[in-house]
């Protein structure tokens, strides 16, 4: 891959691929079969999932024009569509974020450059300007904060605020 290239954290496969189950002795031949195929799949996808979002991130962080029904744990870091002010202006705080060893406190958004999150169904409509977050409760309101594991953030999750 060329996320060293870019600074970007390499995505370890080991971490997506979990193949436990193959050893629970209740399981018959073709359970276990089923089970491993299911647990590689699902691993691959994950995997394949976080290379992307990466990826994203660092070259496109800015929301579709319309809802997207599963985005993934990146997107809410991601610019409003037609927001180009702000793209310029903060793109490479958000790509520092995604060095190897990156210190979390120090290279994480804080909550100001944080998108608001509003409601919207089952699924987050998330609004940055200040007409949107003047205009959102208190009680959806979100920071973000990061997941990190041996120093380094594996990614970042939202977090209500009353």
């Amino acid at each position: 891959m060329c996320f060293p290239i870019y600074g970007i954290a390499k995505v370890r496969r080991r971490d997506y691929f979990a193949l436990d189950r193959a050893k629970l002795p209740y399981l018959n031949a073709v359970e276990k079969m089923g089970c491993t195929f299911c647990s590689y799949a699902t691993g691959l996808i994950a995997f394949a999932q976080e290379v992307t979002a990466r990826t994203e991130q660092y070259w496109c962080p800015i929301r579709h024009a319309r809802e997207i029904p599963s985005p993934h744990d990146r997107y809410q870091l991601f610019f409003d569509f037609g927001d180009g002010q702000r793209y310029h202006r903060e793109l490479m705080a958000l790509r520092r974020t995604m060095e190897p060893g990156a210190d979390a406190g120090s290279n994480a958004p804080d909550a100001s450059d944080v998108p608001d999150v509003r409601r919207f169904g089952r699924r987050g409509v998330f609004a940055s300007s200040p007409t949107a977050r003047a205009s959102s409760p208190a009680s959806v309101r979100a920071a973000v904060a990061p997941r990190v594991k041996n120093g380094r953030v594996l990614q970042w999750k939202a977090t209500g605020q009353d």
